[in-house]
């Protein structure tokens, strides 16, 4: 294993130094509402380095309820649009009449549940239909999640989908450990990687720094849990079951 070393360059991290002093490996629950909330930039590369060298999984958790916010555009003065430090992987028409844009974990217990039991309906009604132009964006709330966010990018752009629905429906298989072996196991047996490749992605430098910008990005757009929607700009947070979708959806449609 070579873990330690392709991860040397988290030496120099401030945080790693002084992680969290009441930490423990906790991995996410499939069930619990939400994740992520109230995370650092300093926080997450600091878990981040820690947890992986360690092999083990520092879980943050919250909790929030399907709920609306205002809708806009703009958000922080941020055009949301705009998709940062990774081209937005579209999913529907460029000419949909409702962009739906999803912040996403992928440990979290929520977002599998949405990805699960909610997307496919959603997809073959609204996105196969022409009428949702859908996105994933990561907000990865921990060092397991990066890890994972890491994966989805460094492999084909037409694997984007597939790995993330791979993660997520095998997720309490690689996260019940809270170590990052089972995850490996995983990418090489259903995902196309080596062993090399795989600790290759890990030791991507740029990759890590551009996935630890996403997250900012997402922060600064006021996302603090995952899932977080944003329909034509609405900021919708936590799990939504397909009833809550369509009628979602419907009301934008008829805008």
């Amino acid at each position: 294993m070579v873990y330690h070393t392709a991860l040397d360059r988290f030496t120099g991290c401030p945080a790693r130094a002084q992680p969290p002093a009441t930490a423990q490996p906790t991995p996410p629950s499939r069930f619990s509402r939400a994740s992520g909330l109230n995370v650092s930039r300093r926080a997450l590369v600091g878990r981040t380095a820690t947890a992986m060298l360690s092999g083990a999984v520092l879980a943050v958790a919250g909790g929030q309820s399907f709920s609306p916010a205002a809708r806009a555009q703009t958000v922080n003065g941020l055009d949301l649009a705009d998709p940062g430090p990774f081209p937005d992987r579209v999913l529907g028409s460029p000419s949909a009449p409702v962009t739906i844009i999803e912040y996403a974990s992928m440990t979290c217990g929520h977002c599998a549940m949405f990805a699960i039991d909610t997307f496919p309906e959603v997809k073959a009604r609204f996105i196969d239909t022409g009428k949702v132009r859908y996105i994933v964006r990561e907000f990865p709330h921990n060092g397991l999640a990066v890890v994972a966010s890491m994966l989805m990018r460094s492999a084909a752009d037409d694997k984007y989908y597939d790995i993330m629905d791979e993660l997520f429906r095998q997720q309490k298989e690689w996260t019940a450990a809270g170590r990052i072996q089972p995850l490996m196991t995983l990418a090489v047996s259903k995902m196309g990687f080596t062993e090399a490749s795989f600790n290759a992605c890990l030791a991507d430098e740029q990759l890590f720094d551009r996935v630890v910008q996403a997250f900012d990005r997402a922060r600064a757009l006021g996302v603090g849990s995952a899932p977080t929607f944003f329909v034509n700009g609405e900021k919708h947070v936590g799990f939504a079951t397909v009833r809550e979708m369509t009628k979602l959806i419907a009301a934008h449609l008829k805008d």
